[in-house]
């Protein structure tokens, strides 16, 4: 036979575990309650995934708008010098590298 000491220790053990589970599940729903059942919360979620989509193209529009100004650049540039003779080939370089640095300062 077991002990009444022994039963009386698992008695202890099983009624911790049940209030450890017991508070649990209060607080899981208290949380659900709270926040989960709030629509509220809901909004302000679907509200930042829009704004983030909204900045993401904005951003993809910048730099597919900077990559065409650098391809026309080369372009012109490739342009300019195709048009140019040799004899005239340092001074317009030379324009470039001006017109570069009054653009872009400090480089």
């Amino acid at each position: 036979m077991t002990d009444y000491k022994t039963l009386v220790k698992a008695y202890r053990a099983y009624l911790i575990a049940f209030a450890a589970v017991a508070l649990a599940a209060l607080l899981a729903f208290w949380l659900w309650r709270g926040y989960g059942g709030n629509a509220n919360v809901g909004k302000t979620i679907d509200a930042i995934k829009a704004t983030a989509k909204t900045n993401d193209s904005r951003i993809d529009a910048i730099l597919d708008m900077a990559k065409e100004r650098e391809e026309n650049a080369k372009h012109e540039t490739v342009e300019k010098v195709a048009a140019v003779s040799d004899d005239n080939l340092p001074d317009l370089l030379a324009g470039l590298l001006s017109e570069y640095r009054k653009q872009h300062p400090g480089r």
